[in-house]
Formats: C-alpha cells, sequence, structure tokens
C-alpha cells in the first residue's frame, strides 16, 4: 500500500477596507477651514485675473503689444489648443474609441465646516 502525500502552498491575503467616517480633531477642522479658506481666496484672485486680462485686451484694440516709457510691457501671444471629439470619435470610429480611452479615478476633498 502505498501513500501519496501532496503539498499545498498558501497564500495570506491581507484586505485592507476603508472606514466610511472616522472622527477628527480640532486640528483637522483648522485645516479644513483654511482649506476652504484657500480655495475661496484662488477664486477670487482667478476674478481679479480675468478683470485685469479684460481690461488690457481692451486697451490694446488690435494691437500685439503694449508699451510704457519706451519698453514692452505685455505683448499678445497665439496658441492653439488641440483636442479630439469624442462624440465624433465614438460615432465614426468606435473600435478607436474604445481602444484609446484613458481614465483615472481621483478623489477630491469636500469640507463643509
Amino acid at each position: 500500500m502505498s501513500s501519496i502525500t501532496k503539498t499545498v502552498e498558501t497564500t495570506t491575503v491581507e484586505v485592507k477596507v476603508a472606514q466610511s467616517e472616522i472622527k477628527v480633531t480640532g486640528k483637522i477642522v483648522a485645516a479644513i477651514r483654511e482649506f476652504e479658506d484657500a480655495k475661496t481666496a484662488i477664486k477670487a484672485l482667478k476674478d481679479r485675473q480675468t478683470l485685469a486680462e479684460a481690461t488690457i485686451r481692451a486697451a490694446l484694440g488690435d494691437a500685439l503689444k503694449g508699451t510704457y516709457k519706451g519698453l514692452t510691457v505685455v505683448e499678445v501671444k497665439s496658441s492653439t489648443n488641440t483636442s479630439v471629439d469624442m462624440k465624433a470619435l465614438r460615432e465614426i470610429f468606435p473600435e478607436a474609441a474604445e481602444a484609446t480611452i484613458k481614465s483615472k479615478p481621483y478623489t477630491f476633498l469636500k469640507g463643509s465646516v
């Protein structure tokens, strides 16, 4: 009578499950407030930038340069943004559209203090 011995290799898998909610400290609440204040400040700065750009463009009119005391202080430069019309690509070449799509999930913070 013969016996067969079979050795099975085992693997331990550690699974980490994200907590859906934690209690935060006052320090974190302060950081959330700072985060929200910074977002508000950035928006205000972008609004200022937009207004300043509109003022400069209105002053330039069709000119490509603005000078002050003989020195060029602003120039209008040209550039081109190129993008892909995904709707048209999906309609005309659905396989190509599907083969070239890149998606990257991300997270973002939304404070409410």
